[in-house]
């Protein structure tokens, strides 16, 4: 019996770095098996710039063919901050002929955009209460008047 073949896609392979950008990857085999399979895969480097819940192995359960996993663009705090790569590969198995590896490795790239998200808790901008404007726009109106009188 020959095993079946792991392929991993990765939807979509571009995220921005702000809050709320997912990729979801998607290991699939091409033949369910009757016993949960554990797909090794190769998990992408630490980074500030993106999280993950990727772990290996991935297990595809009994009577499936897909397994899936995430990963999140961090939302870009520094200026000038470099596109963010993120890699993950199938790799080979464990136990010998559990599957075999077909397609290439998937690579997500975060991209800063040089946009900076402004901080949660934003400077509130200083105003004059209702009694100040009218007090301002008396005193204006005052020096107006003041201004257009002739002198005799």
């Amino acid at each position: 019996m020959t095993p079946p073949t792991a392929t991993l896609t990765c939807t979509p392979t571009e995220l921005l770095a702000v809050a709320g950008q997912v990729s979801t990857c998607t290991v699939t085999l091409s033949a369910p098996s009757t016993t949960d399979t554990p797909i090794n895969l190769t998990l992408p480097a630490t980074n500030p710039g993106y999280t993950t819940t990727c772990t290996s192995p991935l297990v595809v359960p009994a009577n499936a063919t897909q397994a899936s996993c995430t990963i999140t663009a961090v939302a870009n705090t520094t200026p000038g901050a470099p596109d963010v790569t993120a890699d993950l590969a199938i790799a080979p198995p464990t136990t010998p002929d559990a599957y075999t590896v077909e397609g290439p490795a998937a690579q997500i790239t975060i991209r800063s955009n040089g946009t900076v998200v402004p901080p949660a808790n934003p400077t509130p901008v200083p105003t004059l209460g209702a009694a100040a404007l009218v007090s301002l726009v008396s005193v204006m109106g005052l020096l107006g008047l003041r201004r257009t009188r002739k002198s005799a």
